[in-house]
């Protein structure tokens, strides 16, 4: 099967979809603008100088490399996860490095150890892709979840400070907002759930089978990917909520409503 090969003015030429995407917010006034061309930006920079970098060290193996690099990336993850919230949560950078490091072992326990098996098992050509994808679907889930929570919390707040002067404990009084808010941050995993192969061919599936792949092979890949995908999300979701409820009700089971006060502009 052909494989196609991009030059750097085919990639070029991708900006003309950036292009219509910033006239529609243009025209629209939905003021991103400037966010998508920031992004187009630094997109463009960051990929490129990952993969040169990703060249030199797949070169490289070594059980340290991967450390580093993971440990790098689970930080810039949790950074980006806390200067994008517009209530600043003291702790929070913690319950997403938690949360994101949970799953990011889980996958790679089962995925990496038990399934593809590379040798050795840290080998960076399937480690360090898999753990871009756990980590970025997880703060993914964690930032929405995070949003939808305290947004839950306001708005029933009358309803969880009669169950907490009631004596429910603050894991019940506070459920219907954590399952409110965990059902919406996971509606895109379950609508990729529903209709991948259908709907979509995701990104996996699609960019082997461009690289030449046979299609039967490639959605086996796009399978276990999926599983993935999906549970280390929910894994990030429940592991983030559960320890944002300690951290928004106190000892005394009173919530800490000033905590969900805007301090700045994400």
């Amino acid at each position: 099967m052909k494989s196609y090969i991009l030059g750097y003015d085919d990639v070029a030429l991708s900006l003309l979809l950036m292009a219509i995407a910033i006239l529609l917010s243009r025209l629209r006034s939905l003021k991103l603008e400037r966010n998508l061309a920031i992004g187009t930006v630094r997109s463009f920079a960051q990929l490129t100088l990952i993969g040169f970098a990703l060249k030199f060290l797949f070169a490289h193996q070594s059980l340290l490399t991967f450390g580093a690099i993971a440990t790098i990336m689970l930080l810039v993850a949790s950074y980006e996860g806390v200067r994008r919230q517009t209530v600043r949560l003291p702790g929070f950078f913690f319950i997403i490095l938690i949360s994101l490091s949970a799953a990011l072992i889980l996958s790679l326990a089962v995925v990496v150890a038990l399934i593809i098996s590379p040798d050795p098992w840290y080998n960076l050509v399937v480690s360090i892709p898999l753990s871009g994808m756990v980590l970025g679907n997880g703060l993914n889930v964690i930032s929405l979840a995070a949003n939808r929570l305290m947004g839950e919390m306001k708005l029933r707040s009358a309803e969880i400070e009669v169950a907490l002067s009631l004596g429910a404990p603050p894991a019940a009084a506070l459920q219907p907002a954590i399952k409110e808010s965990l059902t919406a941050a996971l509606i895109p995993a379950i609508n990729a759930l529903m209709t991948v192969g259908l709907v979509q061919l995701p990104g996996v599936m699609t960019g082997q089978i461009l690289a030449g792949q046979p299609p039967v092979e490639a959605v086996k890949f796009q399978i276990v990917i999926m599983m993935m995908w999906v549970t280390t999300g929910v894994i990030c979701g429940v592991a983030a909520t559960a320890m944002m409820r300690y951290l928004l009700i106190n000892k005394r089971w009173q919530v800490r409503w000033e905590l969900l006060e805007p301090t700045s502009s994400a």
